[in-house]
């Protein structure tokens, strides 16, 4: 059976990039700015209906290198609970894969009201991942290996916030269920067995003046792929206005990043990410936009009267 040249190099892009392998977590610059691309426990947290769109390009200038587009919505019922939808498609050379989950949290409030920023949440998601061949781009598409070239698995994710006025930390298990990106079965049987892969985060707001704030934060990733990974990151925000800083992750190196927002209802992100030497002969770094539109009015319900 001919190996053809496009599927070695979709493997090779998939096996260097960590953000598409098979039961790999996507890698996003901007977590910082919507952590539900992590976690399901952060939806909505501010309170008003929000809509995020995220687009990273991997490794520009090559072509078939990585392309990551998500779309997610988050709508707060009520002060306790929310509810999300997260859509993204991601493409690798010959393989494309579509994701769609619907995600819960839920608020417990320790403080004596709403108002205090002392609070545990929890989140569950669930939602099915759909992978497929692009028979168009492949050298031989009649290769019987390719009958069946497209791949279902059930999706699923789990997480967990504490948040004490500035300080906050998380917990995630952001893929639940076993999902193969190439299978000779159309729809594979749900299988618990991703408790191996995990994201811890914590970060600490830091009020430098009544105009300024410092934000650091450390990511930890756990997975059965690849060796346990850390990434710290600070931001710098400028009246809420302006924000501009920088990260660096274990073994793949650094980028930097700057956004700003408008009026509190649109704000936008760039994010440039340097091409680790591994990889620098495929092309000039990643590239990830996000922008985020925040809809109608804060919705929080009724406040709590008394310690919950």
């Amino acid at each position: 059976m001919r190996i053809f040249k496009a599927t070695c190099i979709s493997l090779l892009l998939m096996l260097l990039s960590n953000a598409v392998l098979a039961q790999q977590n996507l890698v996003y610059n901007h977590y910082f700015m919507n952590p539900y691309l992590y976690n399901p426990s952060y939806i909505a947290p501010s309170g008003y209906t929000e809509l995020y769109i995220n687009y990273r390009k991997q490794w520009a200038q090559f072509s078939g290198a990585p392309t990551t587009s998500t779309l997610n919505l988050q709508v707060p019922i009520n002060y306790r609970m929310g509810f999300g939808v997260n859509l993204y498609n991601d493409q690798a050379g010959v393989l494309q894969t579509n994701t769609g989950v619907v995600s819960f949290a839920y608020q417990i409030y320790l403080g004596r009201s709403t108002a205090d920023l002392h609070r545990l949440g929890f989140g569950l998601a669930a939602g099915v991942t759909m992978s497929r061949i692009n028979l168009s781009k492949v050298d031989d598409p009649d290769d019987p290996a390719l009958v069946n070239n497209n791949t279902s698995s059930m999706d699923g994710q789990f997480g967990i916030n504490y948040q004490y006025n500035n300080f906050k930390i998380g917990f995630s298990l952001p893929r639940l269920f076993v999902s193969r990106l190439v299978s000779v079965d159309g729809f594979n049987t749900p299988k618990l067995d991703q408790l191996n892969y995990t994201i811890t985060t914590v970060s600490y707001n830091f009020i430098l003046s009544p105009r300024l704030l410092f934000e650091p934060f450390f990511l930890y990733r756990t997975s059965e792929i690849v060796d346990p990974q850390y990434e710290v990151l600070g931001v710098l925000k400028i009246d809420e206005l302006l924000w501009g800083g920088a990260s660096y992750r274990q073994n793949y190196g650094a980028a930097a990043f700057i956004g700003f927002n408008v009026k509190q209802i649109l704000r936008v992100g760039y994010a440039y990410e340097f091409a680790p030497s591994q990889v620098a002969g495929f092309g000039n770094g990643t590239h990830e936009i996000q922008v985020a539109l925040r809809l109608g009015k804060k919705n929080r319900g009724q406040r709590l009267v008394a310690a919950v």
